[in-house]
């Protein structure tokens, strides 16, 4: 059967409602209903068998521990077996709110909660519909994330519906979540408090509340071999978290590095034929939209999750948004921008690192450019970015310029670009050829062009001649083409590399326009095609380095 959705306010959701939600609760049934952080699965937290439901609708492991739900700090007690002090500060604190505190555990929890384990995690919801569900069941709720074990966490009644419809048999719709990140759990069983999860509430406002008691709060990025029992009880980190259908990439670095990275990765995955979703800040959004433009939103779609200076917007988005770029956008790849560690923002890092697997855009080192992922490796029908192997070194971007007998346009642009890219400070290396959709192989640049290069200072008296060939097409990251008829006489012979091949024009975003053939027109033409390509092919080079134009 289709779960029974009910729409309710927020602020003041209908008492008959959560009535019957709470008969199905005390009956052993499940109701998904909203928190401040993210939606959850609801059950009768003292029922293990309504409990052992849970774990079959999320097909979550039994070995990964749940949070109780209480509706108030004195409904603690007979959960745990102490409350000590700076618990209790913290519950005063932060209660009702995102923060889960994990205790020792009393006889009354039943082991399928904790996973045998000796402690329980127990929080009390800050959201008007979840502490009157609480109140009218009268017990304690077991509820995990609504969500598919692995998926990104649902923070809208859409979400939970698009993986929980009929195995749930309430939803309490009552809109998006406000937080959109789960709480902060923080295990206070053992002499020094450990942040096993960072959340809603930050890791420095715990900080100055434990300071009270003469405790500092630890916290460090955990491994499956680093983690010890007694302290793995959430998450779980045997198992993948918050994991969209596409691959997720991190870009990591300054403001400047992070977009180089995603503008570079794009190109390239888009030659590839992959469909890109850059997760961008409202800061770097504006340097991508010219790529989105030209490539079209086939092939490239932004999600922009907020502002760095507002990352609870951040945060709030960032669940949603994951789902959106897989499911309703298509993409194969989700190359995504990080955020400091400050406040929300560890938390924002630390789901984005669990949902990545720690896949990261590796970077060229300044000396030797060493690397190592090559986009045009596909794994299945997904592309695989693999880790940096010793020795290896990634391909320059490699960008193919083609006219029609490449002896004049397609030369001069591909001298014009190699020199402005090298006066921007080259922020990762490119590699510029040129070829001709009708060019005879051994002719050397018309005699015009040399001359109007060398007054810019570019020699390409050496410049021979040569038609475009498979290989050319095959090995470049992007071509670029001097005008439509080339674009399509491209198309036409090599329709399986569509969407690596544009007109400079189509590059730019913007009117610029066929460039010119000056052939036969005299040296006055030459200079006029050589002025319009360095102003052009500066524009897009300062946008392939991430630059303000």
């Amino acid at each position: 059967m289709a779960t029974q959705v009910y729409k309710v306010d927020p602020l003041h959701p209908d008492q008959d409602i959560i009535s019957k939600c709470a008969q199905v609760i005390l009956e052993g049934g499940l109701v998904a209903f909203p928190t401040e952080t993210v939606y959850g699965i609801g059950a009768n937290g003292l029922d293990p068998s309504a409990v052992a439901k849970i774990f079959e609708a999320k097909g979550r492991p039994q070995d990964n521990p749940l949070i109780l739900h209480v509706s108030s700090p004195e409904s603690v007690e007979p959960l745990v077996g102490e409350i000590p002090p700076e618990a209790k500060r913290l519950m005063d604190t932060f209660w009702p709110g995102p923060l889960t505190l994990i205790l020792p555990k009393s006889d009354a929890v039943p082991s399928i909660i904790t996973a045998g384990l000796p402690t329980v995690a127990v929080r009390m919801p800050d959201h008007p519909v979840a502490q009157m569900l609480i109140q009218a069941c009268g017990v304690p709720l077991a509820a995990p994330s609504a969500n598919l074990s692995g998926k990104p966490s649902a923070t809208s009644a859409e979400d939970v519906l698009a993986d929980l419809n009929g195995k749930v048999d309430i939803l309490l719709d009552a809109g998006p979540t406000e937080i959109g990140i789960e709480s902060t759990v923080i295990d206070l069983s053992g002499d020094v408090p450990y942040v096993v999860r960072p959340g809603g509430v930050s890791l420095e406002d715990i900080q100055k509340v434990l300071e009270e008691f003469g405790k500092k709060v630890s916290y460090e990025e955990r491994t499956q071999e680093k983690a010890e029992p007694s302290l793995s009880h959430l998450p779980s980190v045997k198992y993948k978290h918050y994991v969209p259908e596409a691959e997720l990439y991190l870009a990591t670095g300054d403001v400047l590095e992070q977009r180089q990275k995603i503008i570079f990765y794009s190109v390239r995955g888009v030659g590839s034929g992959r469909k890109i979703v850059i997760l961008a800040s409202e800061e770097n959004a504006p340097y991508y939209q010219p790529f989105q433009q030209a490539f079209g939103p086939d092939l490239l779609e932004i999600v922009i999750l907020g502002s760095r200076q507002n990352l609870p917007q951040v945060a709030a988005r960032l669940y949603s948004s994951l789902r959106r770029s897989s499911e309703e956008l298509n993409a194969d790849i989700i190359l995504a921008e990080t955020f400091c560690l400050e406040g929300i923002g560890l938390a924002i890092w630390n789901r984005l690192e669990m949902a990545s697997g720690g896949n990261f855009l590796p970077w060229f080192d300044s000396d030797s450019y060493k690397h190592g992922p090559d986009l045009s490796e596909g794994k299945g029908d997904k592309m695989s970015i693999s880790q940096p192997i010793d020795g290896q070194t990634l391909k320059p971007l490699t960008v193919l310029m083609v006219c029609s007998g490449n002896t004049c346009r397609s030369p001069m642009a591909e001298a014009l670009l190699k020199k402005v890219w090298e006066d921007l400070g080259a922020p990762y290396p490119i590699e510029v050829r040129s070829a001709g959709v009708s060019a005879m192989p051994g002719f050397p640049a018309s005699w015009e062009a040399v001359e109007v290069m060398a007054r810019k200072g570019i020699d390409i008296s050496a410049h021979i001649s040569r038609p475009v060939e498979y290989e050319d097409i095959e090995n470049a990251d992007l071509v670029i083409t001097m005008t439509e008829a080339h674009k399509s006489m491209l198309l036409f012979g090599y329709p399986e590399f569509a969407t690596k091949i544009y007109t400079l024009s189509e590059m730019l975003g913007e009117f610029w326009g066929d460039v010119i053939d000056p052939f036969g027109q005299g040296l006055e033409a030459y200079e006029r095609t050589a002025d319009f390509l360095e102003d052009s092919l500066r524009v897009l080079a300062k946008r392939l380095a991430g630059l303000d134009v």
